[in-house]
């Protein structure tokens, strides 16, 4: 689109304590195919040189916005309202919040702007790629084949294309939006005078059950748009020992479960949802990281290694994917028999198709679902094998004799 055509988009980075990654973070949004943009800092009281770099990084590239705008908070207030605070200063017809340690994709804000146009869409997601750590060898260069590409295909078919239930509803029993992909057509997000203060450390949530609940337009975009960070300081991560960003997200999350979303669940004859405690443990957690780490490493040097190696690095990271989202799923609304004999089957199947020489099916009968969390805690207190002394079939026979025993 000739740039005399756009429409201003407002990209408000949202940051707190990211000096290790707002530069990269503001590069991205310098890469921007789209050219109508005005950017927006909201520095949420970082007690780091978030602030300082930023305002280095402006002096060089404000230039290329059609406006650039530092907000300092003069206290620390969450993130709900450091985004509000964007929010009041944006002048563009569409919002794009990201977070200071992500990477916005070149084509994010040109394809997502003009399919929000296109279809007049309240709200639009897009996909993200799991990125881990400061490892960031991959912002740009084939970050397609090294890192988790979400929601997958299934996902995008069940939330957005054909649907068997209301969004809302769905929303209820999960939070299933690609969070930091949105972005908000700027006269939408006024109706509700921005995001919901009530809950201080979580501004995505209840704002998207409010907006489906008012039958939101809300679409999917088919473009790469975010590269998502993940790391054990996360606060959607729930560790044993949180810190304290993550302890204030439980709590608000908590909050919502009790005042909002439980009360609607039963409404409509559902379950209520229990708050996930202790589910993701930082060791496992940290130990899937590495094995992310380790896969991306040979594929992106073309390590010389044994196939076999990397090939048993890839299952065993494979497995802990699975453990960590059987888990989730075990703490939601879908705990019955029939929902766990269907997610019994789907781990079967998925693990089978790690080994393509089928070395990898179960000697006897299908992994249970209900023996999952036994697993998990067998492995935490034990420690994982070092994945160069784990080859994969030794310990896929491993995980299967000890299933069976505990049957």
């Amino acid at each position: 689109m000739d740039e005399c055509h756009q429409t201003l988009v407002s990209v408000v980075v949202v940051a707190y304590n990211a000096e290790t990654t707002i530069t990269s973070a503001l590069d991205s949004v310098l890469k921007q195919t789209y050219q109508k943009i005005e950017l927006i800092i909201c520095d949420d009281k970082s007690s780091d040189k978030t602030v300082a770099l930023s305002e280095v990084w402006i002096a060089k590239n404000a230039e290329r916005f059609e406006r650039v705008e530092i907000i300092k908070a003069a206290a620390n207030t969450g993130v709900t309202a450091n985004c509000n605070r964007g929010f009041k200063s944006a002048r563009g017809d569409y919002i794009k919040f990201f977070s200071a340690d992500d990477i916005l994709l070149p084509h994010c804000i040109e394809a997502m702007s003009l399919e929000m146009a296109k279809k007049s869409a309240d709200i639009a997601f897009s996909y993200q790629y799991i990125l881990y750590g400061n490892n960031e060898q991959f912002l740009y260069t084939n970050y397609e084949e090294y890192l988790d590409k979400r929601p997958t295909e299934s996902e995008v078919n069940d939330f957005f294309v054909n649907p068997t239930e209301s969004t809302y509803l769905t929303l209820l029993k999960s939070n299933c939006f690609p969070a930091p992909t949105a972005m908000i057509n700027m006269d939408y997000l006024s109706k509700f005078g921005g995001f919901d203060t009530k809950y201080p450390n979580m501004e995505d949530y209840p704002f998207w059950l409010k907006a489906a609940k008012a039958d939101a337009k809300i679409i999917f975009v088919e473009c790469d748009g975010v590269l998502y960070r993940k790391s054990l300081r996360g606060v959607s991560f729930m560790n044993e020992t949180p810190s304290v960003a993550q302890s204030r997200f439980q709590k608000d999350l908590q909050a919502l479960l009790d005042n909002e979303i439980n009360p609607e669940l039963n409404l409509h004859g559902l379950d209520s949802r229990s708050f996930p405690t202790s589910v993701y443990d930082e060791s496992v957690l940290s130990k899937a990281i590495s094995l992310d780490f380790a896969i991306a490493k040979y594929r992106l040097l073309g390590s010389n290694e044994e196939p076999r190696l990397i090939q048993s690095i890839q299952g065993l990271r494979h497995i802990y994917q699975l453990l960590l989202k059987e888990l989730r799923t075990s703490h939601n609304a879908r705990t019955s028999q029939n929902a766990a004999s269907c997610h019994a089957q789907n781990l079967e199947s998925e693990l089978k198709s790690i080994n393509q020489n089928n070395e990898f099916e179960a000697e006897k009968s299908a992994l249970r679902y209900t023996y999952i969390k036994a697993l998990f805690l067998r492995f935490r207190k034990s420690g994982f094998p070092k994945i160069v002394l784990a080859p994969l079939i030794l310990f896929s026979r491993q995980f299967t004799r000890e299933v069976l025993h505990r049957q």
